[in-house]
């Protein structure tokens, strides 16, 4: 059991490397100016509000511990969100 877990974890920090974080949009949102975050969709087949997907943290809406805001496209990767990147000079903040 200790192998299979150790090998999962080794797997999904395999995945997560290859992701190339340069295409997440800045700022809180899953989309910017210049388009939607390629790891973005939308599942049909579950109820809106129920529906986001994150192929970049392999995360959904309708997991049990999710956020649940990717259906409205809200970032939960915190990957380009300058507020949290300490960057005040961004126009990209999520905060005041």
């Amino acid at each position: 059991m200790l192998t299979i877990g150790i090998t999962l974890m080794m797997t999904i920090g395999v995945l997560m490397t290859n992701k190339d974080e340069s295409k997440i949009p800045k700022g809180p949102y899953c989309y910017d100016g210049k388009g939607v975050c390629p790891y973005w969709s939308i599942n049909s087949k579950k109820p809106k509000q129920l529906n986001g997907h994150c192929s970049y943290l392999n995360q959904s809406d309708w997991e049990e511990d999710s956020v649940g805001l990717l259906w409205d496209q809200c970032k939960s990767c915190e990957v380009n969100d300058s507020y949290l990147d300490g960057d005040d000079d961004d126009e990209y903040d999520c905060l005041p």
